[in-house]
């Protein structure tokens, strides 16, 4: 691998601050592969896509195995740090929920990720082009279920906050089978490392999907991403939005309840429950993503069984 295959320690990246005041000469990650991406990869000419730095195609290997190569031009970077950012931590992502990057390519001029490909666009498109612009109670919660299977490794084990959970940030994998889809989060440009219960203060993220406390509070921690999935939760089996509000009025956000959703839109009681507590404004009485899982797989199991009665 060009950055270091099984190297889950960040400290092999530069400092980004001092080489990127000066990329036309210096390499942003000093082990990084810089040979042509090329030679190892068949680049396919049709864009798939945009990510935070750059355009994204598919790359097919030796193998015929495809992957998302997204090319990222240097002379366009101007949040170095959050590129930085988002390599470091997907490169110590290995979760099958998880868009991991496999490599890093770098020459002078660009940079190039090789990262796992899904097939099925976003979360927000498969929504969308859904019957009624909504899923039913199956696919509902078993795409939450692993939303919070990736939430949970997330905060229980690499110990990180994704910090901008929203659908176009979940990508739907079919991958030539008629399976469920697997769903993989991606996008960790603003993630940040959450070790020994340190609070986060920063008022950022996508302002539908943030949580009151981001704005209401000094500080907050983890759950807000556990805010950002009950949102997606509540999207997905209802088809609509919990709440309306300008985005010119996004600090009015902190005075948002519970009472302000109507719930009663949810049809399964379980499922609703489950919303109603990643949905809790006050965020020490708001669910962990440990306890939400072991209650979607749960509420997942019961549908399921259900189903086959």
């Amino acid at each position: 691998m060009g950055v270091c295959e099984t190297n889950n320690n960040p400290t092999h990246l530069v400092k980004v601050d001092e080489q990127i005041k000066n990329l036309s000469k210096d390499y942003l990650f000093e082990n990084s592969n810089q040979e042509s991406i090329k030679k190892n990869y068949k680049l396919l000419k049709k864009e798939i896509g945009h990510g935070s730095f750059g355009k994204v195609f598919i790359g097919i290997d030796s193998d015929g195995k495809k992957y998302a190569i997204k090319c990222i031009k240097k002379k366009r970077i101007s949040k170095g740090q959050l590129l930085a950012n988002e390599v470091r931590i997907g490169l110590k992502m290995h979760h099958p929920n998880i868009v991991g990057i496999k490599e890093v390519y770098e020459d002078m001029k660009k940079i190039s990720l090789v990262m796992d490909y899904c097939d099925g666009g976003d979360l927000l498109n498969f929504i969308t082009k859904s019957p009624h612009e909504k899923l039913d109670d199956m696919y509902t919660i078993d795409i939450i279920t692993q939303i919070l299977e990736a939430l949970n490794y997330l905060h229980n084990e690499v110990k990180i906050c994704h910090r901008d959970l929203k659908p176009e940030n979940c990508l739907i994998c079919f991958n030539g089978n008629n399976e469920a889809p697997l769903v993989k989060l991606i996008d960790f440009g603003i993630a940040t490392y959450i070790y020994n219960g340190e609070k986060m203060k920063e008022k950022i993220g996508t302002v539908n999907y943030m949580a009151p406390e981001i704005f209401s509070k000094p500080s907050y921690n983890e759950k807000i991403d556990l805010w950002s999935a009950g949102i997606i939760l509540y999207n997905m089996t209802t088809g609509c939005e919990p709440f309306e509000f300008k985005k010119k009025e996004f600090k009015k956000i902190h005075s948002l309840n519970n009472k302000d959703i109507n719930f009663d839109l949810i049809k399964n009681e379980s499922i609703r429950e489950l919303c109603k507590e990643m949905l809790e404004r006050n965020p020490n009485k708001r669910i962990d993503a440990k306890t939400a899982l072991k209650k979607a797989i749960n509420i997942k199991r019961n549908i399921y069984n259900k189903f086959l009665n």
